[in-house]
């Protein structure tokens, strides 16, 4: 609910809501409640409040920046690793994402995004790199629900995919981390506004 954008970021989120919403007790939505605190994607304030992370643009400057520096990892190792079936896995997930996008449902277009990157981060055959990039993923996904709806400025992040895949297939690393460093820069407006 969190990452698909129907809990806001900011937003309260009472205990009693969920158990009701989920027909489950208190205990199971605590345990979930605590995991996603050590996520980094709700706060728990004092008085038991509880409320979506709000990410500040430094927050998301500093997530994209090691993200950058790990997609290049990634794309490196998986250029050693990765065989053309697993290659072209990764292009049925990148025309998932146009396919999503081209319907108008930009959360799951991010979902999907989601798995191309973490794709290439299990074709690296890092398992640490992987686990890094899965955290890192929710702070991604909780920066672009706020700042980044233009389908326009989607639709040329998600060609990108393309390029890297065709770099990745030819054997181009230069270019292949050149592009992961391009697509994983984000910059979010000035004073926090949302992109239209």
């Amino acid at each position: 609910m969190i990452l698909s954008g129907e809990l806001k970021a900011g937003q309260q989120i009472a205990e009693e809501g969920l158990t009701a919403l989920f027909g489950i007790s208190r205990t199971p939505i605590r345990e979930a409640i605590r995991r996603l605190g050590e996520y980094g994607l709700v706060r728990i304030r004092p008085r038991a409040r509880i409320e979506v992370v709000l990410l500040s643009d430094k927050e998301i400057m500093d997530v994209m920046e090691v993200r950058a520096s790990l997609e290049k990892l990634a794309v490196v190792l998986a250029s050693q690793n990765a065989i053309a079936e697993e290659l072209e896995n990764l292009r049925l997930i990148a025309a998932q994402c146009h396919k999503h996008l081209a319907d108008g449902d930009i959360s799951r277009t991010f979902e999907t995004d989601s798995r191309f990157h973490l794709e290439l981060a299990r074709l690296s055959g890092n398992g640490v790199l992987l686990h890094s990039l899965e955290r890192l993923d929710a702070f991604v996904q909780l920066a672009r629900l706020v700042h980044c709806q233009n389908r326009e400025t989607i639709s040329s992040a998600l060609m990108m995919h393309d390029d890297l895949i065709n770099a990745l297939v030819a054997g181009d690393i230069g270019r292949a981390t050149q592009i992961a460093e391009r697509h994983s820069h984000f910059e979010p407006p000035p004073s926090g506004e949302k992109q239209s």
